[in-house]
């Protein structure tokens, strides 16, 4: 059978009805924190499957919740411990992804759950079935949130069949809310988001992440492509953030993301809800290689036009050999 959201008929033209969820349950989490009493305002598009829209009910109900956590805990003492070397793990980053396990569980329970500190804890991801499959990260860019500097989310996306059909992205601090269903467009504050049509390398922003590697071959290999693409670009960012980066493509505000060149590939929790919600806006995501892109493999390019996805891939790849 298809997915859910391909038998979904189109929401009507523009209008982001079905995303005001986002101010439906912010109002109620502000008036009511009695998740029992849960049951925003809205009417139900026409045509759209009802149990999509109930987990984007349920995913940002708990996003903003997490999110919540997230502010408090910047206001006081972090209990802090190493994952590595400089791979950070705080206590809000499990309290967060218990509350959105809890949630999940509670009103999905047939669906698989996938986070990032359980799956840290257990030394192994759990490979992706046909089943409906929620992939967390509670705090995606811990180390900017112990450090206080703005760009962290909540990410909660889910995968249908192995494919990505469903997201939810929280930034508390920036109190922006993305959502995104296959087929129905990426959202962000209840308004309708498109990447940019930028085709030039030379005229876009690229963002350049570094991960955890800090070997001196790997972080020369990556230094190396970071200095191609600046004197091939506009101009080069980064945040520290993966799924941070996703939404910047997926809004339009930066041209392209790019990673694994060295080792210092993503995960699954950073990828699930941001590439859907990059490709739902547009963008075009593939491997290094120009390869179909695989939630667990190791390297990711995510750019707003196929244009600039081989230009930026032709200017890595000659600075990697």
């Amino acid at each position: 059978s298809k997915c859910p959201a391909h038998n979904a008929a189109m929401l009507i033209a523009a209008s982001g009805s079905a995303f005001l969820i986002y101010r439906s349950v912010k109002r109620l989490l502000k008036n009511q924190r009695n998740a029992g009493n849960f049951s925003p305002s809205l009417a139900l598009e026409s045509g759209v499957e009802k149990k999509l829209l109930r987990r984007l009910e349920i995913a940002t109900k708990l996003a903003l919740s997490a999110g919540e956590a997230i502010k408090e805990a910047l206001n006081s003492d972090m209990s802090i411990e190493n994952k590595g070397a400089v791979d950070l793990v705080t206590a809000t980053d499990k309290a967060n992804e218990k509350l959105i396990f809890d949630g999940l569980k509670l009103n999905f329970p047939e669906d698989k759950l996938i986070g990032e500190e359980s799956s840290a804890l257990s030394g192994k991801i759990d490979e992706l079935t046909s089943q409906f499959t929620w992939i967390v990260d509670p705090i995606d860019g811990t180390t900017n949130f112990i450090h206080g500097f703005p760009m962290t989310c909540v990410s909660i996306g889910l995968t249908f069949k192995k494919r990505p059909i469903l997201g939810v992205i929280y930034n508390p601090i920036s109190d922006e809310m993305y959502q995104c269903i296959e087929g129905h467009g990426s959202w962000l504050n209840g308004n309708r988001i498109k990447a940019s049509n930028q085709r030039n390398l030379k005229d876009s922003i690229i963002i350049v992440e570094y991960g955890y590697v800090r070997e001196d071959e790997s972080v020369n290999k990556m230094m190396n492509c970071a200095k191609a693409v600046l004197k091939s670009c506009r101009g080069t960012r980064q945040t520290g953030s993966g799924v941070t980066d996703l939404c910047l493509v997926a809004s339009g505000k930066v041209d392209g993301v790019y990673t694994g060149i060295a080792g210092e590939g993503w995960k699954p929790w950073d990828y699930a809800a941001g590439t859907l919600l990059a490709t739902e806006a547009g963008a075009v995501i593939q491997t290094l290689a120009g390869e179909p892109f695989d939630l667990f493999g190791p390297t990711m390019m995510c750019c707003s036009t196929e244009e600039l996805s081989r230009q930026l891939r032709s200017v890595i790849l000659s600075a990697a050999k």
